[in-house]
């Protein structure tokens, strides 16, 4: 049986999914603790209680509906009253004298 190297779809996915867990661990409280030194930790506190409070005021928003996919209804029904965003419309070449004209 012949030795294949070779990384496929999941294996790339892993690898990457790794690399970012990797650096939260071990990136961002060196680069914490070299801007701030010792308020590193309070940071940390902090930041985690600010995702805590968007989390759970989303958590409560889905929890109004009975669906599995409670987060994603409750997002399109809150965007629904929005004007939908559309690119801008071409105007011709770019030129602006040309499009003055």
């Amino acid at each position: 049986m012949p030795f294949i190297r070779s990384i496929g779809r999941w294996t790339l996915t892993a690898l990457v999914i790794n690399a970012i867990i990797g650096s939260g661990i071990f990136g961002l409280p060196s680069e914490l603790t070299r801007l701030l030194g010792r308020a590193s930790p309070l940071a940390m506190l902090l930041a985690a209680f600010a995702m805590a409070t968007m989390i759970l005021c989303m958590a409560e928003v889905a929890s109004q509906f009975s669906e599995a996919v409670a987060t994603a209804l409750a997002e399109s029904t809150a965007c629904s009253t929005l004007p939908r965003c559309e690119p801008p419309r071409s105007r011709g070449s770019g030129n602006r004298d040309q499009n003055e004209q």
